[in-house]
């Protein structure tokens, strides 16, 4: 046993004496073939086939462990492929550069060649690619241990991993960003994006099972007739849009938990820096009553003579401590009103704008306004209102209008609306803002015909009472609108398009009591409500234009 064991030892050694003998100059040859092909290439001013021999020969110099020599060839690679747009050869040069610079612990030329590869996939097309080197980019500032940056760079690439299909990035960089949190010490994110992953790991896994798929679709087109070729492509297409569907799931969970991953960083910071100043705070007391400890204890010493003396330091002694008392209770009072002032701040400004806005108006002052495909716009007017007012008191008349406005918001915030605003006895509401979903026309016509059951029951009490009482028209339209904030020091969040313009001539077409909806929202609820069809029927500037009644649900 043991002679078959140096038997074979022996033979391994004659191998690789073997191989050694006849491969390496062999390998040395085709260095010196390379290097001859890139000087005429470089003499015939040929930019393009210059830079992909010098890429390879930078990559065999690396081999060799020669790297000085390999970055000076990868350099002559990158500027030979940028005169030529040659993105895939200057993809992979500066990829190699990163990588070389990365083992060097040259890490801020690392961070630059990841930076410059993944812009040159992007520009080839090549977005899978682009995305796996912006990762590696972010994995670099985490082995600086610039954990902020790491996370930023994470939180870009995520979702352009997903537009790419590259789903396992996407998990990757999960795993990473709950990793980076855990060791910032910010447990609420690492939890969350430790849940995240959890939560699209099936939908991920499908989009991966999927792209194998649509890869063996296309592979079999390249033996096949022509009619099963378009057949395969016919299949691969509707492949790609299931996937579509997968990866706008996993935008969509992305996207939330991004915004609530911003939050809890931000408290997070919030919270560090307010036990900073409760340190510094501490501090200050224990200095203030440091101080006055040393000044009063020179002070009796030196009248300590006397009895008088004694008695005066006691005097100051107390009256110090009760103004050191009293300032730490100033302090205090002073920390509760700046907080209670912040509170009314915030709720002040989340009852002007929606929540979302809110945050993001906050993080961006200059907030661009942004288009909605599909929102569906409530208008309600009081039938008669002028006559109404006229016999109720000022003080009647406004507590009217706020029974009913609120009834209308509670309405609305049960059926996901957001109100707009009012205008005088006018309501508007919409749905699908400022978070985008394809619920809001049932939505709309289900809060619609909440308001007026609940004009119909004041009606009713009123009549009871002998008193005056309100009527209502509504309409509803559904379709795109651009929303956004409007003013610098009194903001209003509002909405603008052809689409409210029509809700409001549905609104001024309907009847009393009845909820009028045009020919588009009917097509949007009508396996939900049954609807009874009035006809073409005159709108003011918009001519004849096809309206329903809604009547009951199914």
């Amino acid at each position: 046993m043991l002679l078959q064991k140096k038997s074979f030892l022996l033979a391994s050694i004659f191998s690789v004496f073997i191989f050694t003998l006849y491969f390496f100059p062999l390998y040395q040859t085709v260095a010196q073939n390379l290097e001859t092909q890139y000087k005429a290439a470089v003499n015939k001013y040929r930019p393009d086939k210059a830079g992909r021999l010098a890429f390879e020969i930078g990559k065999g110099k690396y081999r060799q462990g020669n790297t000085d020599e390999a970055i000076s060839y990868l350099n002559q690679a990158v500027k030979h492929s940028a005169t030529v747009k040659d993105y895939e050869n200057l993809g992979k040069t500066y990829a190699s550069l990163a990588e070389i610079y990365k083992n060097q612990k040259n890490y801020e030329q690392a961070v630059f060649n990841y930076k410059k590869a993944s812009k040159s996939y992007e520009l080839l097309g090549d977005r899978k690619k682009a995305a796996l080197y912006h990762y590696l980019e972010g994995n670099v500032y985490a082995q600086m241990k610039r954990y902020d940056a790491a996370i930023e760079v994470y939180k870009t690439t995520i979702r352009s991993a997903n537009n790419a299909n590259a789903t396992q990035l996407v998990l990757q960089i999960t795993e990473d960003l709950a990793k980076i949190y855990r060791i910032k010490g910010d447990t609420k994110n690492a939890n969350l994006y430790a849940n995240i992953k959890e939560e699209i790991k099936d939908e991920a896994q499908d989009v991966i099972a999927l792209e194998e798929r649509k890869d063996e679709v296309l592979i079999d087109t390249l033996s096949v007739s022509k009619t099963e070729k378009e057949e395969k492509k016919k299949e691969a297409e509707k492949i790609a849009q299931e996937q579509k569907v997968k990866t706008l799931s996993i935008e969509e969970l992305l996207e939330r938990s991004t915004f609530e991953s911003d939050s809890l960083e931000r408290l997070h910071t919030e919270s560090l820096a307010a036990r900073e100043a409760d340190k510094k705070l501490f501090m200050y007391v224990v200095g203030g009553v440091a101080f006055f400890a040393v000044i009063l204890i020179i002070f009796i010493i030196i009248q300590s003579n006397t009895v008088r003396a004694k008695k005066k330091a006691n005097r100051e002694l107390a009256s110090a401590n009760q103004e050191l008392a009293s300032k730490n209770e100033e302090i205090e009072s002073q920390k509760e009103i700046i907080e209670q002032e912040k509170e009314r701040s915030e709720a002040l400004l989340l009852n002007i704008l929606p929540k979302e806005i809110a945050e993001e108006l906050k993080r961006n002052p200059n907030l661009p306004p942004r288009s909605y495909d599909q929102v569906s716009v409530i208008f309600t007017d009081f039938k008669g209102f002028t006559q109404v007012a006229e016999e109720l008191t000022p003080e009647e008349l406004i507590d009217e209008l706020a029974e009913c406005f609120s009834e209308f918001d509670s309405i609305c915030e049960k059926w996901n609306l957001e109100r707009i605003k009012t205008m005088g006895d006018a309501y508007m509401c919409a749905g699908g803002i400022p978070t985008t979903n394809y619920t809001n026309p049932v939505d709309a016509v289900s809060a619609a015909m909440e308001m007026q059951e609940v004009i119909e029951q004041l009606k009713q009490k009123k009549m009871l009472q002998g008193k005056p009482y309100f009527e209502m028209r509504l309409g509803i339209h559904t379709g795109p609108v651009v929303a956004g904030v409007v003013g610098k020091k009194r903001f209003a969040y509002d909405i603008w398009g052809d689409t409210v313009n029509l809700a409001a001539r549905m609104e001024s077409s309907g009847e009393v009591g009845r909820v009028n909806i045009s020919e588009y929202t009917y097509s949007l609820v009508r396996d939900y409500f049954f609807c009874s069809y009035r006809g073409k029927i005159e709108a003011k500037n918009k001519g004849e234009v096809d309206m329903y009644f809604v009547v009951s649900k199914f």
